[in-house]
């Protein structure tokens, strides 16, 4: 009895295992799948486009041509089906144990929480976190790569529409706090980090500025060979932070009680 126990259990594990790589839908040209999925429903709208809502431990996809990977236990959504074209997710949510990934040339978004919205319109991508959120932008350069690490009680992302190629596909984000901010340098910039914490920020691509407001703290741990750099903490109302077209930190500025202060990065004036 104990064998025959034993043989059924390992049966409905490889069930188990089974169900978690059949894929509950995927397109023809293997561009677009969810896997993962024991419980899940589907509706078929005119357009060509499907409602679904999935169930998973976790479930799991991906959108080649968008550059889109994720996982959560739960995802729902609309996956559009242009005629000739793969598949693509249009908007979705996906809730508990979230984890989506971006990848766009030499650049790499990631997105954790235990909510994640997304809408696609082909314009652009808008991704909001509801609660508690990390994202996580890493661009490869010259000697190594560059990170951005933001966290935050809740946060809206502006990021170019999901099937563009670009090293920097964040065009601007709204975070609530408690804000954090870091920004790890490469080796190739004078290797050292920065971290700011605050209330609130807000993130711009048009004018390259990462703005943070309210008890903002600024740390950082970067001394160049060459040009200015701080290594230290600075207590201020309000921070900002100027970018250049690769993403490295040209300028920093302060403003507010304590004081008030301003440096420039190597080579600026």
């Amino acid at each position: 009895m104990r064998r025959i126990g034993i043989l059924a259990g390992a049966a409905l594990l490889a069930l188990a295992w089974g169900a978690q790589d059949r894929p509950f839908i995927r397109d023809r040209q293997g561009k677009f799948a969810l896997y993962g999925v024991p419980s899940s429903s589907a509706e078929f709208l005119e357009g060509g486009k499907i409602k679904f809502a999935a169930q998973g431990s976790p479930a799991r996809g991906f959108s080649k041509d968008q550059g889109l990977e994720f996982r959560a236990r739960s995802v729902s959504g609309l996956i559009a089906q242009p005629k000739g074209q793969s598949m693509r997710l249009e908007s979705g949510s996906a809730q508990g144990d979230v984890w989506i990934q971006v990848v766009r040339g030499e650049g790499t978004s990631v997105v954790t929480g235990s909510r994640i919205d997304l809408n696609d319109d082909g314009q652009n991508a808008r991704m909001v976190s509801p609660g508690p959120f990390k994202f996580k932008q890493t661009t490869q350069v010259t000697g190594g790569k560059r990170d951005l690490d933001l966290s935050g009680a809740s946060g809206v992302f502006t990021l170019e529409a999901l099937g563009t190629k670009s090293d920097q596909p964040l065009v601007g984000a709204e975070i609530r706090g408690p804000v954090r901010a870091e920004l790890v340098a490469s080796a190739a910039d004078g290797r050292g980090t920065y971290v700011v914490k605050g209330d609130r920020a807000t993130y711009s691509r048009s004018d390259r500025t990462l703005r943070v407001v309210g008890n903002v703290v600024f740390e950082g741990t970067r001394q160049p060979k060459e040009g200015a750099g701080f290594e230290g903490e600075m207590f201020v109302d309000r921070l900002t932070v100027v970018f250049n077209e690769k993403f490295e930190v040209v300028r920093v500025l302060t403003e507010g009680s304590p004081g008030s202060g301003a440096f420039k990065e190597p080579g600026q004036r």
